[in-house]
Protein backbone atom coordinates (compact mmCIF):
# COMPACT_ATOMS: atom_id res chain seq x y z
CA UNK A 1 0.00 0.00 0.00
CA UNK A 2 1.16 3.59 -0.62
CA UNK A 3 2.69 4.90 2.61
CA UNK A 4 3.36 8.40 3.91
CA UNK A 5 7.09 7.88 3.23
CA UNK A 6 6.41 6.94 -0.37
CA UNK A 7 4.30 10.04 -0.84
CA UNK A 8 6.81 12.23 0.97
CA UNK A 9 9.62 11.07 -1.32
CA UNK A 10 7.40 11.53 -4.36
CA UNK A 11 6.47 15.04 -3.26
CA UNK A 12 9.95 16.22 -2.43
CA UNK A 13 11.13 15.29 -5.91
CA UNK A 14 8.85 18.05 -7.18
CA UNK A 15 7.95 21.49 -5.84
CA UNK A 16 5.36 20.10 -3.45
CA UNK A 17 5.57 18.06 -0.27
CA UNK A 18 3.21 15.74 1.57
CA UNK A 19 0.72 17.36 3.95
CA UNK A 20 -1.77 14.65 4.95
CA UNK A 21 -3.71 11.64 3.67
CA UNK A 22 -7.36 10.77 4.22
CA UNK A 23 -9.47 7.72 3.41
CA UNK A 24 -13.05 8.47 2.42
CA UNK A 25 -15.15 5.99 4.38
CA UNK A 26 -15.62 2.61 2.69
CA UNK A 27 -15.12 3.94 -0.85
CA UNK A 28 -11.48 2.78 -0.81
CA UNK A 29 -10.46 6.16 -2.18
CA UNK A 30 -7.30 7.60 -0.65
CA UNK A 31 -6.99 11.37 -0.89
CA UNK A 32 -3.50 12.79 -0.51
CA UNK A 33 -3.12 16.49 0.16
CA UNK A 34 0.06 18.29 -0.87
CA UNK A 35 1.43 21.74 -0.09
CA UNK A 36 3.85 23.89 -2.02
CA UNK A 37 7.44 24.25 -0.82
CA UNK A 38 7.84 27.57 -2.64
CA UNK A 39 7.18 31.05 -1.31
CA UNK A 40 5.94 34.08 -3.23
CA UNK A 41 9.47 35.47 -3.60
CA UNK A 42 10.39 32.38 -5.65
CA UNK A 43 8.15 33.52 -8.50
CA UNK A 44 8.57 36.17 -11.20
CA UNK A 45 6.24 37.33 -13.95
CA UNK A 46 6.75 35.13 -17.06
CA UNK A 47 5.69 38.08 -19.25
CA UNK A 48 7.90 40.94 -18.09
CA UNK A 49 10.17 39.29 -15.50
CA UNK A 50 9.09 41.53 -12.67
CA UNK A 51 9.29 40.13 -9.12
CA UNK A 52 6.57 42.54 -7.94
CA UNK A 53 3.64 40.11 -7.89
CA UNK A 54 0.65 39.53 -5.62
CA UNK A 55 -1.20 36.29 -4.95
CA UNK A 56 -4.62 36.39 -6.59
CA UNK A 57 -6.43 33.35 -5.21
CA UNK A 58 -5.84 29.59 -5.54
CA UNK A 59 -7.61 26.38 -6.57
CA UNK A 60 -7.29 22.66 -5.94
CA UNK A 61 -5.83 20.64 -8.84
CA UNK A 62 -7.08 17.06 -8.32
CA UNK A 63 -4.96 14.39 -10.00
CA UNK A 64 -5.51 10.65 -10.27
CA UNK A 65 -2.45 8.74 -9.10
CA UNK A 66 -1.35 5.11 -9.12
CA UNK A 67 -3.37 3.02 -6.65
CA UNK A 68 -1.59 1.57 -3.65
CA UNK A 69 -3.34 -1.77 -4.07
CA UNK A 70 -5.90 -3.45 -6.40
CA UNK A 71 -9.38 -1.94 -6.26
CA UNK A 72 -8.15 1.24 -4.60
CA UNK A 73 -8.30 4.75 -6.02
CA UNK A 74 -5.72 7.37 -5.16
CA UNK A 75 -6.22 11.06 -5.85
CA UNK A 76 -3.79 13.85 -5.08
CA UNK A 77 -4.97 17.35 -4.20
CA UNK A 78 -2.43 19.95 -5.24
CA UNK A 79 -3.06 23.60 -4.24
CA UNK A 80 -2.24 25.86 -7.17
CA UNK A 81 -1.83 29.59 -6.53
CA UNK A 82 -2.69 32.35 -8.99
CA UNK A 83 -0.57 35.51 -9.18
CA UNK A 84 -1.00 38.94 -10.71
CA UNK A 85 1.97 41.01 -11.85
CA UNK A 86 1.74 44.54 -10.47
CA UNK A 87 3.94 45.87 -13.29
CA UNK A 88 2.15 44.56 -16.40
CA UNK A 89 -1.05 43.11 -14.85
CA UNK A 90 -0.33 39.69 -16.36
CA UNK A 91 -2.12 36.88 -14.49
CA UNK A 92 -0.36 33.52 -14.23
CA UNK A 93 -0.45 30.48 -12.01
CA UNK A 94 1.96 28.23 -10.20
CA UNK A 95 3.31 25.34 -12.27
CA UNK A 96 2.13 21.89 -11.25
CA UNK A 97 5.08 19.64 -11.98
CA UNK A 98 3.24 16.65 -10.58
CA UNK A 99 0.63 16.77 -13.36
CA UNK A 100 0.86 15.34 -16.84
CA UNK A 101 0.31 18.21 -19.33
CA UNK A 102 -3.35 18.94 -20.08
CA UNK A 103 -4.60 15.94 -18.09
CA UNK A 104 -5.85 15.31 -14.55
CA UNK A 105 -3.34 12.55 -13.84
CA UNK A 106 0.12 12.52 -12.30
CA UNK A 107 3.26 12.06 -14.37
CA UNK A 108 3.92 8.62 -12.91
CA UNK A 109 0.31 7.58 -13.53
CA UNK A 110 0.81 8.59 -17.17
CA UNK A 111 4.02 6.53 -17.36
CA UNK A 112 2.17 3.52 -15.95
CA UNK A 113 -0.64 4.02 -18.49
CA UNK A 114 1.91 4.20 -21.34
CA UNK A 115 3.38 0.87 -20.24
CA UNK A 116 -0.08 -0.73 -20.16
CA UNK A 117 -0.99 0.73 -23.56
CA UNK A 118 1.98 -1.02 -25.16
CA UNK A 119 0.06 -4.31 -25.02
CA UNK A 120 -3.57 -3.45 -24.16
CA UNK A 121 -6.33 -1.45 -25.81
CA UNK A 122 -7.34 1.99 -24.58
CA UNK A 123 -10.69 0.65 -23.38
CA UNK A 124 -9.02 -2.08 -21.30
CA UNK A 125 -6.53 0.35 -19.75
CA UNK A 126 -9.36 2.80 -19.06
CA UNK A 127 -11.29 0.16 -17.11
CA UNK A 128 -8.15 -0.83 -15.23
CA UNK A 129 -6.90 2.65 -14.31
CA UNK A 130 -10.21 4.54 -14.29
CA UNK A 131 -8.69 7.20 -16.54
CA UNK A 132 -10.98 8.60 -19.23
CA UNK A 133 -10.70 7.25 -22.80
CA UNK A 134 -9.86 10.64 -24.31
CA UNK A 135 -7.17 11.30 -21.71
CA UNK A 136 -5.59 7.92 -22.38
CA UNK A 137 -5.71 8.53 -26.12
CA UNK A 138 -3.90 11.83 -25.64
CA UNK A 139 -1.25 10.15 -23.46
CA UNK A 140 -0.82 7.33 -25.99
CA UNK A 141 -0.65 9.75 -28.91
CA UNK A 142 2.02 11.85 -27.17
CA UNK A 143 4.02 8.70 -26.49
CA UNK A 144 3.74 7.48 -30.09
CA UNK A 145 4.77 10.84 -31.56
CA UNK A 146 7.72 11.08 -29.16
CA UNK A 147 8.87 7.55 -30.01
CA UNK A 148 8.57 8.25 -33.75
CA UNK A 149 10.52 11.48 -33.36
CA UNK A 150 13.25 9.65 -31.45
CA UNK A 151 13.26 6.91 -34.08
CA UNK A 152 13.74 9.42 -36.90
CA UNK A 153 16.54 11.18 -35.04
CA UNK A 154 18.33 7.86 -34.54
CA UNK A 155 17.90 7.05 -38.24
CA UNK A 156 19.42 10.40 -39.25
CA UNK A 157 22.27 9.94 -36.79
CA UNK A 158 22.97 6.42 -38.10
CA UNK A 159 22.89 7.60 -41.72
CA UNK A 160 19.81 5.58 -42.61
CA UNK A 161 18.94 5.78 -46.34
CA UNK A 162 16.25 3.50 -47.77
CA UNK A 163 17.09 1.92 -51.15
CA UNK A 164 13.63 0.71 -52.13
CA UNK A 165 10.21 2.20 -51.37
CA UNK A 166 6.67 0.91 -51.81
CA UNK A 167 3.62 3.18 -52.02
CA UNK A 168 -0.05 2.25 -51.88
CA UNK A 169 -3.38 3.55 -50.70
CA UNK A 170 -5.74 2.20 -48.06
CA UNK A 171 -9.25 3.03 -46.91
CA UNK A 172 -9.60 4.98 -43.66
CA UNK A 173 -13.39 5.10 -43.54
CA UNK A 174 -16.48 4.53 -45.65
CA UNK A 175 -17.38 6.98 -48.39
CA UNK A 176 -14.21 6.63 -50.46
CA UNK A 177 -11.94 8.21 -47.84
CA UNK A 178 -8.38 7.08 -48.45
CA UNK A 179 -4.86 7.59 -47.16
CA UNK A 180 -1.48 6.95 -48.77
CA UNK A 181 1.33 5.01 -47.07
CA UNK A 182 5.01 4.85 -48.02
CA UNK A 183 7.06 1.89 -46.78
CA UNK A 184 10.70 0.84 -46.82
CA UNK A 185 10.25 -2.18 -49.10
CA UNK A 186 13.21 -3.99 -47.50
CA UNK A 187 12.48 -3.58 -43.77
CA UNK A 188 8.68 -3.23 -43.92
CA UNK A 189 8.70 -0.02 -41.86
CA UNK A 190 6.09 2.58 -42.83
CA UNK A 191 7.97 5.85 -43.19
CA UNK A 192 5.03 8.15 -43.87
CA UNK A 193 1.23 8.17 -43.93
CA UNK A 194 -0.85 11.01 -45.34
CA UNK A 195 -4.53 11.62 -45.88
CA UNK A 196 -5.77 11.39 -49.48
CA UNK A 197 -4.49 9.66 -52.61
CA UNK A 198 -4.15 12.60 -54.99
CA UNK A 199 -0.93 14.01 -56.44
CA UNK A 200 -1.05 16.85 -53.93
CA UNK A 201 -1.48 14.43 -51.02
CA UNK A 202 1.41 12.20 -52.12
CA UNK A 203 3.64 15.21 -52.83
CA UNK A 204 3.48 16.02 -49.11
CA UNK A 205 5.69 12.98 -48.49
CA UNK A 206 8.58 14.56 -50.38
CA UNK A 207 8.15 18.01 -48.84
CA UNK A 208 7.82 16.72 -45.26
CA UNK A 209 10.77 18.07 -43.23
CA UNK A 210 10.82 14.79 -41.30
CA UNK A 211 11.73 12.97 -44.54
CA UNK A 212 14.23 15.55 -45.77
CA UNK A 213 17.61 14.00 -46.54
CA UNK A 214 16.50 10.37 -46.23
CA UNK A 215 15.67 9.79 -49.91
CA UNK A 216 19.02 10.53 -51.55
CA UNK A 217 19.81 6.86 -52.26
CA UNK A 218 16.43 5.53 -53.40
CA UNK A 219 16.92 3.22 -56.40
CA UNK A 220 13.34 2.19 -57.16
CA UNK A 221 9.74 2.69 -56.01
CA UNK A 222 7.13 -0.07 -56.22
CA UNK A 223 3.51 0.91 -56.85
CA UNK A 224 0.35 -0.01 -58.70
CA UNK A 225 -0.32 1.68 -62.04
CA UNK A 226 -1.63 4.86 -60.44
CA UNK A 227 -0.66 7.64 -62.83
CA UNK A 228 -0.55 10.27 -60.07
CA UNK A 229 1.96 8.26 -57.99
CA UNK A 230 4.11 7.76 -61.11
CA UNK A 231 4.19 11.48 -61.92
CA UNK A 232 5.02 12.57 -58.38
CA UNK A 233 7.88 10.08 -57.99
CA UNK A 234 9.38 11.10 -61.36
CA UNK A 235 9.20 14.75 -60.33
CA UNK A 236 10.91 14.35 -56.94
CA UNK A 237 13.10 11.29 -57.58
CA UNK A 238 14.03 11.52 -61.27
CA UNK A 239 16.86 8.97 -60.90
CA UNK A 240 14.69 6.32 -59.23
CA UNK A 241 13.04 3.63 -61.35
CA UNK A 242 9.32 2.90 -61.22
CA UNK A 243 8.48 -0.77 -60.59
CA UNK A 244 4.89 -1.85 -61.16
CA UNK A 245 3.70 -4.33 -58.60
CA UNK A 246 3.14 -7.92 -59.74
CA UNK A 247 0.16 -8.46 -57.42
CA UNK A 248 -1.81 -5.51 -58.79
CA UNK A 249 -1.04 -6.47 -62.40
CA UNK A 250 -2.12 -10.09 -61.95
CA UNK A 251 -5.14 -9.18 -59.84
CA UNK A 252 -6.40 -6.72 -62.45
CA UNK A 253 -5.80 -9.26 -65.23
CA UNK A 254 -7.75 -11.86 -63.26
CA UNK A 255 -10.65 -9.46 -62.77
CA UNK A 256 -10.80 -7.55 -66.08
CA UNK A 257 -9.76 -10.33 -68.46
CA UNK A 258 -10.09 -13.85 -67.04
CA UNK A 259 -13.14 -12.99 -64.97
CA UNK A 260 -14.84 -10.95 -67.67
CA UNK A 261 -14.31 -13.54 -70.44
CA UNK A 262 -15.43 -16.38 -68.18
CA UNK A 263 -18.62 -14.58 -67.18
CA UNK A 264 -19.29 -13.64 -70.81
CA UNK A 265 -19.17 -17.32 -71.80
CA UNK A 266 -21.34 -18.22 -68.81
CA UNK A 267 -23.96 -15.67 -69.87
CA UNK A 268 -23.95 -17.10 -73.39
CA UNK A 269 -24.87 -20.50 -71.94
CA UNK A 270 -27.53 -18.91 -69.76
CA UNK A 271 -29.07 -17.19 -72.80
CA UNK A 272 -28.98 -20.47 -74.74
CA UNK A 273 -30.78 -22.23 -71.88
CA UNK A 274 -33.52 -19.57 -71.99
CA UNK A 275 -33.75 -19.95 -75.76
CA UNK A 276 -34.09 -23.76 -75.36
CA UNK A 277 -36.98 -23.23 -72.95
CA UNK A 278 -38.74 -20.90 -75.38
CA UNK A 279 -38.32 -23.41 -78.24
CA UNK A 280 -39.37 -26.41 -76.20
CA UNK A 281 -35.90 -27.98 -76.00
CA UNK A 282 -34.23 -29.37 -72.87
CA UNK A 283 -32.10 -26.53 -71.32
CA UNK A 284 -30.31 -28.83 -68.88
CA UNK A 285 -26.99 -29.06 -70.77
CA UNK A 286 -26.59 -25.29 -71.10
CA UNK A 287 -27.58 -24.75 -67.46
CA UNK A 288 -24.93 -27.22 -66.37
CA UNK A 289 -22.38 -25.48 -68.55
CA UNK A 290 -23.39 -22.14 -67.04
CA UNK A 291 -22.88 -23.52 -63.52
CA UNK A 292 -19.55 -25.09 -64.48
CA UNK A 293 -18.18 -21.77 -65.74
CA UNK A 294 -19.58 -19.77 -62.81
CA UNK A 295 -17.84 -22.12 -60.40
CA UNK A 296 -14.49 -22.16 -62.19
CA UNK A 297 -13.18 -18.77 -61.02
CA UNK A 298 -10.42 -20.00 -58.71
CA UNK A 299 -9.63 -22.90 -61.00
CA UNK A 300 -8.79 -20.49 -63.84
CA UNK A 301 -6.87 -18.07 -61.62
CA UNK A 302 -4.54 -20.81 -60.36
CA UNK A 303 -1.51 -22.36 -62.01
CA UNK A 304 -1.80 -24.92 -64.81
CA UNK A 305 -2.34 -28.43 -63.43
CA UNK A 306 -1.88 -31.15 -66.06
CA UNK A 307 -3.74 -33.65 -63.88
CA UNK A 308 -6.83 -31.49 -63.44
CA UNK A 309 -9.36 -32.90 -65.89
CA UNK A 310 -11.96 -30.22 -65.18
CA UNK A 311 -9.51 -27.43 -66.05
CA UNK A 312 -8.35 -29.20 -69.21
CA UNK A 313 -11.98 -29.70 -70.29
CA UNK A 314 -12.83 -25.99 -69.93
CA UNK A 315 -9.70 -24.95 -71.85
CA UNK A 316 -10.50 -27.47 -74.61
CA UNK A 317 -14.12 -26.30 -74.90
CA UNK A 318 -13.48 -22.53 -74.90
CA UNK A 319 -10.69 -21.18 -77.11
CA UNK A 320 -10.95 -17.60 -75.77
CA UNK A 321 -10.62 -18.75 -72.16
CA UNK A 322 -7.69 -20.97 -73.16
CA UNK A 323 -5.93 -18.02 -74.82
CA UNK A 324 -6.43 -15.79 -71.77
CA UNK A 325 -5.27 -18.59 -69.48
CA UNK A 326 -2.11 -19.17 -71.53
CA UNK A 327 -1.21 -15.47 -71.45
CA UNK A 328 -1.86 -15.42 -67.71
CA UNK A 329 0.67 -18.22 -67.28
CA UNK A 330 3.14 -16.38 -69.51
CA UNK A 331 2.68 -13.20 -67.46
CA UNK A 332 3.66 -15.03 -64.26
CA UNK A 333 6.80 -16.32 -65.95
CA UNK A 334 7.73 -12.80 -67.11
CA UNK A 335 7.72 -11.54 -63.51
CA UNK A 336 10.33 -14.19 -62.66
CA UNK A 337 12.87 -12.88 -65.19
CA UNK A 338 15.97 -11.12 -63.83
CA UNK A 339 17.44 -9.91 -67.12
CA UNK A 340 16.05 -6.59 -68.40
CA UNK A 341 16.69 -7.35 -72.07
CA UNK A 342 14.89 -10.69 -71.84
CA UNK A 343 12.11 -8.98 -69.92
CA UNK A 344 11.72 -6.31 -72.60
CA UNK A 345 11.55 -8.89 -75.38
CA UNK A 346 9.14 -11.02 -73.36
CA UNK A 347 6.75 -8.19 -72.54
CA UNK A 348 6.76 -6.88 -76.12
CA UNK A 349 5.92 -10.36 -77.36
CA UNK A 350 3.19 -10.69 -74.71
CA UNK A 351 1.50 -7.41 -75.63
CA UNK A 352 1.71 -8.24 -79.34
CA UNK A 353 0.06 -11.64 -78.81
CA UNK A 354 -2.63 -10.12 -76.60
CA UNK A 355 -3.57 -7.47 -79.19
CA UNK A 356 -3.64 -10.05 -82.00
CA UNK A 357 -5.96 -12.34 -80.04
CA UNK A 358 -9.05 -10.35 -81.04
CA UNK A 359 -10.54 -10.90 -77.58
CA UNK A 360 -12.12 -7.59 -76.61
CA UNK A 361 -11.18 -7.61 -72.94
CA UNK A 362 -7.65 -8.84 -73.58
CA UNK A 363 -6.99 -6.26 -76.30
CA UNK A 364 -8.22 -3.40 -74.07
CA UNK A 365 -6.04 -4.61 -71.19
CA UNK A 366 -2.95 -4.89 -73.39
CA UNK A 367 -3.40 -1.45 -74.97
CA UNK A 368 -3.79 0.14 -71.55
CA UNK A 369 -0.86 -1.61 -69.84
CA UNK A 370 1.57 -1.35 -72.76
CA UNK A 371 1.91 2.34 -71.93
CA UNK A 372 3.53 1.26 -68.64
CA UNK A 373 5.94 -1.30 -70.12
CA UNK A 374 9.06 0.37 -68.67
CA UNK A 375 7.77 -0.13 -65.12
CA UNK A 376 7.08 -3.81 -65.88
CA UNK A 377 10.56 -4.30 -67.33
CA UNK A 378 12.13 -2.66 -64.24
CA UNK A 379 10.84 -5.55 -62.14
CA UNK A 380 13.56 -7.74 -63.70
CA UNK A 381 16.30 -5.57 -62.13
CA UNK A 382 14.53 -4.53 -58.93
CA UNK A 383 12.46 -7.48 -57.71
CA UNK A 384 10.32 -5.50 -55.30
CA UNK A 385 6.59 -5.04 -54.89
CA UNK A 386 3.94 -3.75 -52.53
CA UNK A 387 3.37 -7.16 -50.91
CA UNK A 388 4.59 -6.11 -47.44
CA UNK A 389 2.49 -2.96 -47.66
CA UNK A 390 -0.59 -5.00 -48.64
CA UNK A 391 0.03 -7.14 -45.55
CA UNK A 392 0.21 -3.98 -43.44
CA UNK A 393 -3.08 -2.85 -44.99
CA UNK A 394 -4.68 -5.98 -43.54
CA UNK A 395 -3.29 -5.08 -40.10
CA UNK A 396 -4.74 -1.58 -40.55
CA UNK A 397 -8.17 -3.11 -41.21
CA UNK A 398 -7.88 -5.09 -37.97
CA UNK A 399 -6.91 -1.92 -36.06
CA UNK A 400 -9.95 -0.09 -37.44
CA UNK A 401 -12.25 -3.00 -36.58
CA UNK A 402 -10.98 -3.24 -33.00
CA UNK A 403 -11.34 0.52 -32.44
CA UNK A 404 -14.57 0.85 -34.47
CA UNK A 405 -12.75 3.47 -36.53
CA UNK A 406 -10.55 6.46 -35.69
CA UNK A 407 -11.62 10.10 -35.69
CA UNK A 408 -8.11 11.46 -35.07
CA UNK A 409 -6.10 10.69 -38.20
CA UNK A 410 -2.85 11.99 -36.73
CA UNK A 411 -3.17 9.46 -33.90
CA UNK A 412 -4.20 6.67 -36.29
CA UNK A 413 -1.32 7.32 -38.68
CA UNK A 414 1.20 7.53 -35.83
CA UNK A 415 -0.05 4.17 -34.52
CA UNK A 416 0.39 2.60 -37.97
CA UNK A 417 3.96 3.86 -38.26
CA UNK A 418 4.87 2.82 -34.73
CA UNK A 419 3.53 -0.73 -35.14
CA UNK A 420 5.66 -1.30 -38.26
CA UNK A 421 8.98 -0.36 -36.65
CA UNK A 422 11.13 -3.52 -36.77
CA UNK A 423 11.08 -5.24 -33.38
CA UNK A 424 14.86 -5.04 -33.10
CA UNK A 425 14.54 -1.24 -33.07
CA UNK A 426 11.25 -0.85 -31.16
Amino acid sequence: MLTDKDTLLFGHLQSFTFDRAETEGTSRTVSIYMRSTRIRQDFACPSCGSAHIHQNGHFDNILRDMPGEPGQSTVIHVPIRRFECQACRHVFREDNELAYPHAHVTMRMARWAKALLSYSSISEVSRHTRIGWETLKRIHKDDLLQNLSNRRERQKKDGYRPKYLAVDEFSIRKGHKYATAVMDAETGEVLWVGEGRTMEAFSSFFTDRDIDGLLSEVKAVAMDMNASYHSVVKKHLPEAEIVYDRYHMEAQYGRDVMGSVRLEKARENSNKAKEDERNGRDPKAHRQEYSRLKGSRWLLLGRMDEDNEELKAILDDYADIATCFALKEKMKDLFLLKDKEKARAGWEEWFSAAKKSGIRQLVAFAENKEKRIEGLISHAEHQIGTGKLEGTNNKIKVLKRIAFGYRDNEYFFALIRYLTIPKSHN
